[in-house]
């Protein structure tokens, strides 16, 4: 355990912003989008932060107390006994914890002082304005996410008049290829992009029949991936989130949703990097890299970041592949802070379940420090540097 917690991260997705990467304040941190949720689960309020701090207050402490046992109450903790060395079971220790967080946030030692407690060695990110790192020099990988461009274009080309949506897919498919060139020409090896409800198979599908989205958006990921293969570049794609069932994007488990694009894994070289947010696709994401060489299994995202679900997830990448095919940390994170929390979470995981394969024989201590080290951080190193 103690190994496993000195390991080398790579974080292969955040929305850290170069220039301010530490929490102003405490509310920044408690209100995380993800742990807002599992308070508000909890009885907190929809909007406290047009509460007075007092009342807010006394309401995050109850709502905090009655979410233990959810997996960012964990995390918080970790935030907050490692990093403060805080205890969160009071009206006064939240009041010295929201002087201890703008204290730590205006010292200019203090993100460092994080990502080292965290051992973060590299993070990615998709907003090219967010890669200047300031604090942590030599950490931040960018690379551009395509999502805007593959789905408007594909929305484009359905609604073309029929006659004419061959010459609009065409001069759609140049522009793709002309964004693409430019990136790659800036150093970019790889390109992150989310893949919504698609229902279509794309073996033996060029999509060139251009009669429903799915055919337009399969033809541009072919364009996408003639140029990641030409180029060796990998693609991220992030899956199982969906727009249009109400009014915020949530889980759908498609049951298609992997195999339906292994057209592309099997006719295109370049690396394909499958981040799900939910858990009934680990097992496909699992399969798709044990049948596919260049095919991986990345990070937890969104529902999917759940102890029950990364403990699922290792016993079957465990069984099915080897190390060097799968990595873990995807902390989604918008402070430092959080990252940190994330990766303790992470590295308590992969620890509990490493101690019970060596307990039970499957591997020794040294064949699963060597998991580890791939699942934190060498595999993702191999992908994106």
């Amino acid at each position: 355990m103690e190994a496993v917690r000195n390991l080398q991260v790579f974080d292969a997705h955040t929305h850290l912003a170069g220039e301010k990467l530490q929490a102003s304040d405490f509310w920044e941190i408690v209100h995380y989008f993800w742990f807002l949720r599992e308070l508000r689960t909890a009885g907190y309020s929809d909007n406290p932060e047009f509460m007075p701090e007092d009342n807010r207050i006394e309401l995050f402490l109850d709502a905090y107390k009655a979410a233990a046992g959810t997996g960012m109450h964990y995390a918080v903790k970790y935030i907050f006994n490692d990093l403060y060395g805080l205890k969160l079971d009071d009206i006064a220790s939240v009041r010295e914890a929201i002087d201890r967080v703008k204290q730590c946030s205006a010292d200019g030692r203090w993100v460092e002082s994080v990502s080292g407690k965290a051992n973060l060695t590299k993070t990615v990110v998709n907003n090219e304005s967010h890669k200047n790192f300031i604090g942590l020099n030599d950490t931040c990988i960018w690379f551009p996410r395509l999502d805007g461009m593959l789905h408007d274009g594909a929305r484009r080309i359905a609604a073309e008049n029929p006659s004419k949506r061959a010459v609009t897919a065409n001069d759609t498919a140049e522009q793709l290829r002309k964004t693409i060139d430019g990136y790659v020409s800036q150093g970019v090896r790889a390109f992150m992009t989310s893949l919504g409800g698609l229902d279509t198979k794309t073996y033996r599908n060029s999509g060139e029949s251009f009669r429903a989205f799915d055919d337009g958006l399969i033809f541009l990921l072919r364009i996408l991936c003639q140029a990641a293969s030409s180029n060796n570049l990998t693609i991220q794609l992030f899956m199982g989130m969906e727009h249009g069932h109400c009014s915020v994007a949530v889980p759908v488990n498609r049951t298609g949703r992997v195999v339906n694009l292994y057209g592309l894994f099997e006719d295109y070289p370049c690396k394909f990097d499958l981040v799900t947010s939910c858990g009934i696709n680990n097992m496909d994401i699992a399969n798709a890299a044990q049948i596919f060489p260049n095919v991986y299994a990345g990070g937890m995202w969104w529902f999917n970041f759940r102890p029950s679900t990364y403990l699922s997830a290792m016993a079957q990448r465990f069984e099915a592949l080897s190390s060097r095919k799968s990595y873990l940390t995807i902390s989604d994170s918008r402070c430092i802070e959080w990252c940190y929390g994330k990766i303790a979470l992470i590295k308590k995981l992969t620890g509990d379940f490493l101690c019970k394969k060596v307990s039970d024989g499957y591997v020794d201590t040294d064949e699963a420090l060597i998991i580890a080290k791939d699942w934190l951080y060498s595999t993702p190193a191999k992908l994106y540097t």
